[in-house]
């Protein structure tokens, strides 16, 4: 059975692999990101996995970015967000990982404002399916 542990540290191990850096100033991080971060970062969740012959699950790509203050007000930076979502989904466009019997792609792409901060999030939703 694969774990979720497993899971996102694959996608983790993508992500870090790729040059998402060339864009942003902060980091991946699994479950969590610093507390109170100030850069944009990259933070990987994941949700349960049944035991079940075949195995679904999902895992989650957030990718964070601080708004850009206009005057006396914050602006979304839509343009970074753009861009790095742009890089990093074609990253899990039908991914076939051999080794772990695990399938990967993407199923939905989605942004929101996170409450109570200036900074916005882009959300990539994987699907997973492993053969146990």
């Amino acid at each position: 059975m694969i774990t979720t542990f497993e899971l996102k540290s694959i996608v983790y191990g993508i992500i870090k692999s790729s040059d998402f850096k060339t864009l942003i100033n902060g980091d991946v991080y699994i479950d969590t990101r610093p507390l109170d971060s100030l850069k944009n970062d990259v933070v990987i969740g994941a949700l349960q996995v049944p035991d079940q012959v075949l195995q679904p699950s999902t895992v989650l790509v957030n990718i964070y970015a601080k708004d850009i203050k206009s005057g006396t007000s914050y602006l979304p930076d839509l343009a970074l967000l753009n861009n790095v979502t742009k890089l990093l989904m074609p990253l899990f466009d039908e991914v076939y990982l051999e080794n772990k019997k695990t399938y990967i792609e993407i199923e939905y792409q989605r942004d929101y404002k996170v409450d109570g901060v200036n900074e916005r999030v882009s959300v990539i939703r994987l699907k997973t399916r492993t053969i146990q």
